[in-house]
């Protein structure tokens, strides 16, 4: 097979991840990928492979490939390993990188601002089109270059494939965020502060910058995946008969519920207990000894 063809489709669906008109749970069709790069079913179902083996697509036996949802948990371990990481990649970078590459941060910088504003101006409120493209890869550059200043392959390696995870499923799950500009000027101002600490040479303040900056991006995102998951819940049954009232009351301050049966329930038997505890007279510490 043709290599190129392979590579091709995979950096076209790729980019389509990128840009979130390939959204978590949604179907990955060879046919329609096929015919979108103009070229057979075979090099795409490879492209769609090595994306499954990256941990951005799953296969569902009878059905087919699908963009990853992945939980709240593993959103959560993903940015927390990826403080670290980057943590660590930008006080290690600081010690190497040259005056033109941390100029070439401070272009990129300036371009993420340039299309923020785009993005506010033409009232975008959805994660996808070019423009989120856009600022995707800017910020996938950003962090590429810092990262590969600090000169450890195990490292980089390790930091662009969490990277890549982020950008895919880094953005609030729904159809449109109104807090969209908020949240890219939230970014651009965590790559100013880490900019800020490498012009300065200062390796502690660049790792502490770039921790904040992840955590920052983190705190959002989940907040964003609660919300989303308290709209999708479904809201409890209210009781409408006698009995439902009578369970409801015993699921909430008895324990073990009744589960539908009132006789021999924990709350039958604690009366009985109780009831015989009240009657019984107590004996004095002197009445086996009267006895005798």
């Amino acid at each position: 097979m043709d290599m190129n063809l392979k590579q091709r489709a995979y950096q076209h669906i790729r980019s389509r991840l990128l840009e979130g008109s390939l959204e978590p749970g949604m179907r990955v069709s060879l046919t329609a990928m096929a015919k979108e790069i103009g070229t057979s079913h075979i090099p795409v179902r490879e492209a769609v492979s090595q994306l499954r083996s990256e941990r951005l697509v799953d296969h569902a036996p009878g059905r087919g490939f699908f963009v990853r949802e992945p939980s709240r948990k593993e959103l959560a371990g993903l940015f927390q390993l990826r403080e670290v990481l980057e943590g660590l990649a930008a006080s290690e970078a600081v010690k190497r990188m040259s005056h033109a590459e941390i100029e070439r941060l401070a272009q990129l910088f300036d371009e993420m601002v340039g299309v923020l504003r785009d993005i506010r101006d033409e009232g975008i409120i959805e994660w996808k089109g070019p423009l989120v493209l856009r600022q995707s890869m800017l910020d996938l550059a950003f962090h590429t270059i810092l990262v590969r200043a600090a000169d450890n392959e195990v490292l980089t390696r390790a930091v662009m494939e969490h990277q890549v995870l982020s950008q895919v499923f880094g953005r609030p799950i729904g159809e449109q965020d109104t807090d969209m500009v908020k949240r890219l000027a939230m970014i651009c101002r965590g790559h100013y502060r880490v900019l800020k600490a490498l012009r300065r040479r200062d390796p502690e303040a660049a790792g502490q910058a770039m921790k904040k900056h992840v955590r920052e991006v983190s705190q959002y995102l989940l907040n964003a995946y609660d919300l989303w998951a308290q709209s999708q819940a479904k809201p409890e049954r209210i009781p409408t008969t006698a009995l439902d009232m009578v369970i409801q009351m015993e699921k909430e301050y008895f324990q073990p519920p009744i589960g539908g049966q009132l006789e021999g329930t924990h709350y039958s038997s604690s009366r009985k207990r109780s009831k015989r505890s009240v009657n019984k007279r107590p004996q004095s510490p002197d009445s086996d000894r009267n006895k005798t």
